[in-house]
């Protein structure tokens, strides 16, 4: 029976290949099974949903049949043409899926490691940092896997690699502002000047809540609502205000007196202002001083602190000032003052 043919192939191969197709599938379905569940119980990955619901079974089921397709292939006795093609056709799949079972696996240390390294980062962060270095790396990974892949199917890379040394110059002076705006994303990440979420103050025209911290650029919502975009490189050059860290808010205030204001008043208004404030649960009393003869006011300056870095919170505290400060210097006969002039004329006798 063993002798017996199909198609001019003995039936024994049939046997072997329709055992090795079991088997192989068999044993894919084994580890992705523990790939599933003992391995990520054990190693506590971070990301294991991702892991679980993808595993390696489609991946490991077509690493079995391309390998036996090439074993069953090399055996037959057929045209040396087809079968060369045949070959080459089943030495890419097992790299396609070889390549794809490796970079998931670096993926998920990647993400392990970085999780690890800056634990104390927001989830929106991570995802960002993981996407954007991640998807250079994988391009770097699938680069190589093509030129092994072609390597092993017999074609010569020697000319390829020449020629891509010369063009890798020409684009590397192409991409010197990507890789600026590269490098100061990876600083960003490491230095921790800013956050998704935080708000910055870049000058007077460039401030806003950052969104997303990409690898070329950063965005940024101006209050305003329109969305600003910030490259990396600038951001890492220029000084920044960032107030999300901001425990509590200085406050100045300054206002003037008319002249005419008394002596004994004058000396009651750092007072007054002093009840003012401490009157306020949110804010805490530095100073208050006469500060300055202007031009057409005495002029006082009064510093205070909220004890909270939002800023809905300071300018509520700062308006209950303002109001509680206008009904008690009107209570005391104190008037502000405001930009006037007096003129004062001669009459000349003839």
């Amino acid at each position: 029976m063993l002798e017996m043919t199909l198609l001019g192939i003995p039936v024994w191969k049939y046997s072997l290949l329709i055992f090795g197709l079991i088997g192989g599938i068999g044993l894919s379905f084994v580890f992705d099974w523990m790939l599933r569940y003992w391995v990520l119980r054990v190693w506590q990955l971070h990301d294991r949903g991702k892991l679980r619901r993808e595993g390696f079974r489609k991946q490991s089921i077509g690493l079995v049949l391309f390998s036996v397709a090439l074993v069953f292939i090399s055996s037959l006795t057929m045209s040396e043409r087809w079968q060369v093609f045949l070959q080459r056709v089943c030495v890419v799949g097992i790299g396609y899926e070889l390549t794809v079972i490796v970079s998931r696996v670096l993926e998920v240390l990647f993400r392990e490691y970085w999780y690890k390294k800056a634990p104390d980062r927001d989830e929106k962060f991570h995802e960002g940092f993981v996407k954007s270095i991640w998807g250079i790396i994988q391009l770097v990974l699938w680069v190589i896997a093509v030129f092994i892949i072609l390597d092993n199917i017999g074609v010569k890379i020697n000319t390829i690699l020449a020629g891509l040394g010369i063009g890798g110059i020409a684009v590397a002076f192409a991409a010197q502002s990507f890789l600026g705006d590269l490098f100061a994303f990876i600083s960003i990440f490491l230095d921790k000047p800013f956050e998704v979420g935080d708000f910055l103050v870049i000058d007077a025209d460039t401030k806003g809540t950052v969104e997303y911290i990409g690898l070329r650029s950063t965005r940024l919502r101006s209050l305003s609502g329109e969305l600003l975009i910030v490259p990396n490189r600038e951001l890492t050059s220029l000084r920044l205000h960032n107030y999300r860290h901001m425990e509590r808010r200085r406050v100045v205030i300054r206002f003037g007196v008319v002249y005419e204001t008394s002596h004994e008043k004058l000396k009651t208004i750092p007072w007054l202002v002093k009840e003012i404030v401490e009157a306020q649960p949110q804010a805490t009393f530095d100073r208050c001083h006469f500060d300055a003869l202007g031009d057409y006011s005495l002029d006082f300056e009064c510093v205070y602190y909220v004890e909270s870095s939002d800023f809905l919170v300071h300018m509520d505290v700062k308006q209950t000032i303002l109001y509680r400060m206008m009904e008690v210097f009107a209570e005391k006969g104190i008037e502000f003052a405001y930009p006037t002039h007096v003129v004062y004329t001669h009459s000349v006798k003839k």
